[in-house]
């Protein structure tokens, strides 16, 4: 009764990632809803999908659940990735956005190197979780799909502490 209401909904916030993690990431790729998770995930906006990979990246501990969420997460970006009928262009804007929007305040207006910024962290945490409880297919299946929804980022090395993202739009340092 003395926590202010906003500890609270930190805790509830906190709490439900750790409980609904391991379950989203079974029904994302239970064969059985096949269909409707891909049209439900498909047409997601970024908002959302930024939610679901923030539970998803949520490590548990037993780590069969973990290797659970890496095949959800895996799932999630192989149903983003274009197909033969979609724009490129606008499913690499989709998980862009996604991941601008991972860890922060919908309503706050970010700088772009704030967004960019928050981008490679972002991406980074993806690939920290599936490195760490991945088999070698799906770390490849990763890099696969990676390329593709990450087709404006450039990696380009100055030096072997230092890597420059490049975007047309815009440069900056991570």
């Amino acid at each position: 009764m003395l926590l202010p209401m906003t500890e609270i909904n930190t805790y509830k916030k906190e709490t439900l990632k750790d409980e609904y993690a391991p379950f989203l990431a079974a029904k994302i790729i239970d064969p059985k809803q096949r269909n409707k998770i891909q049209e439900w995930i498909r047409n997601l906006p970024p908002e959302t999908l930024a939610k679901l990979f923030e539970c998803l990246i949520k490590r548990q501990s037993e780590r069969s659940d973990n290797e659970l969420q890496v095949k959800g997460i895996i799932n999630i970006m192989a149903l983003i990735n274009p197909t033969g009928n979609d724009n490129i262009n606008d499913k690499c804007r989709q998980f862009e956005e996604t991941l601008f929007r991972m860890n922060t305040n919908i309503e706050t207006k970010q700088s772009a190197l704030a967004q960019w910024n928050n981008f490679g962290q972002n991406w980074l945490k993806i690939a920290r979780f599936i490195k760490d409880y991945s088999e070698v297919a799906q770390k490849g299946l990763f890099d696969s799909i990676c390329t593709t929804l990450c087709k404006n980022m450039e990696i380009r090395k100055k030096n072997q502490s230092f890597c420059r993202y490049r975007n047309p739009r815009l440069h900056l340092l991570l």
